[in-house]
């Protein structure tokens, strides 16, 4: 909308301009002049015109944040899972996943041992569930079935 008033004041300056060099009253040489002028006033008024979206834009933002700040914890944690000092094995046991409304298993029966101070590389096709598998240790997921233990703990 703004664009199109943008335009039209543009050529309401090109008009009477035109019409001003027709009567004498300014020079033909001044027009392509003005007509840019009159074009790049209306600039900082379209970017002054965009606050109020960028605003809307910002609230719905908020609330989308607040929305998902006030969202219940999906995921708990179990009952023994005290962890004492940082060295610890990683035992990732008959692990299966699904992504929600997903038929195909993300993963299928994995079972990994990571030994305390160990490193572990996934190294795998695209889609393979490299990034499943890693989400899981992190807990952004729980597996459907099968468990990761830390030192034999749940």
């Amino acid at each position: 909308m703004l664009e199109i008033l943008t335009g039209l004041g543009g050529l309401a300056v090109v008009i009477t301009g035109a019409l001003l060099v027709k009567v004498g009253e300014i020079d033909p040489g001044i027009l392509p002049l003005l007509a840019i002028l009159a074009m790049s006033a209306f600039l900082p008024v379209s970017e002054i015109a965009q606050i109020g979206r960028q605003l809307a834009d910002t609230l719905g933002s908020t609330r989308r944040y607040y929305g998902l700040e006030n969202e219940p914890v999906i995921i708990t944690d179990g009952t023994n899972s005290e962890v004492g000092k940082n060295d610890f094995d990683i035992i990732i046991q008959d692990v299966n996943f699904s992504y929600p409304g997903q038929n195909r298993h993300a993963l299928e029966e994995i079972t990994v041992s990571i030994p305390s101070g160990g490193t572990l590389a996934l190294v795998g096709t695209s889609g393979a569930g490299k990034t499943t598998l890693a989400q899981i240790l992190m807990r952004f997921w729980d597996p459907d079935t099968g468990n990761v233990k830390l030192k034999g703990l749940i």
